[in-house]
């Protein structure tokens, strides 16, 4: 953990971004590595049934008493209830709605970039991006719209 005192000087804000996308690289590697983890153990569930082959809750599931959501979920959440694609600058303005304080986004603004990247990333519904930068997820169709 970096040493934070102050004043800053220019080379210990390098040192701290750099470990700070190494440290964001090895998360989103993580990420995916328990993805697979998750699928496997699904699959073999089918074959030994679901007993004593369950993923572990996320640290995210495991708390859902949580306060605040991270800023991953936020945007997820956000995407998933607008009919219509947002920019970045309406997705930033109505993430306190969905629970990401604009504080926290102002203290870690790249970190808003990270997440989306990630939603952008993932298999299942991954965020859509148009030419324009306006960014939405595509809904699963449900039995209720296929028979519409």
């Amino acid at each position: 953990m970096p040493d934070i005192q102050n004043p800053f000087t220019r080379k210990q804000v390098s040192e701290w971004q750099r470990l700070r996308e190494v440290y964001a690289a090895e998360a989103d590697k993580a990420f995916q590595k328990v993805a697979a983890l998750d699928k496997a153990l699904e699959a073999a569930s089918a074959f030994f049934g679901t007993e004593g082959i369950s993923a572990p809750k996320r640290p995210a599931e495991a708390d859902e008493g949580k306060a605040e959501a991270t800023l991953v979920d936020a945007i997820d959440a956000l995407l998933m209830a607008m009919p219509e694609p947002l920019s970045h600058k309406e997705i930033r303005k109505l993430l306190p709605k969905y629970g990401f304080s604009a504080e926290r986004l102002k203290r870690s603004p790249n970190y808003y970039y990270t997440a989306l990247n990630r939603l952008m990333a993932r298999e299942e519904n991954p965020v859509q991006k148009s030419e324009k930068k306006k960014f939405w997820i595509k809904k699963s169709e449900t039995v209720d719209d296929i028979f519409a």
